[in-house]
């Protein structure tokens, strides 16, 4: 990972070509794909699911509109994820970037 998400700002001006994939899905869940769906992005390395830029960039949009409402947020570097409603999430990746 070459640039680490770590807070809100990091976050907010992330672009979609530091984006592997993003995770929509249920919150409180394993992220084995059982309780949401993942898209990767063109800049994902050996990406596990299907490839559509657009939809990563409308995924990472909302995630930003709703971090800048005050929706709950985790940041962990490598992910963040960002509650989106009752038990929903989006969690965008920035790991194995090619």
């Amino acid at each position: 990972m070459k640039n680490p998400i770590n807070n809100q700002t990091d976050f907010l001006n992330a672009t979609l070509n530091q984006v592997s994939q993003v995770y929509v899905g249920k919150d409180n869940c394993c992220r084995c794909g059982c309780g949401g769906t993942y898209v990767s992005t063109t800049f994902m390395k050996d990406a596990r699911s299907e490839v559509n830029d657009s939809l990563a960039q409308r995924r990472l949009t909302k995630a930003q509109n709703l971090v800048r409402a005050g929706a709950e947020v985790d940041y962990q570097g490598s992910y963040v994820n960002v509650v989106s409603g009752n038990n929903r999430a989006i969690c965008v990746y920035f790991d194995d970037i090619a």
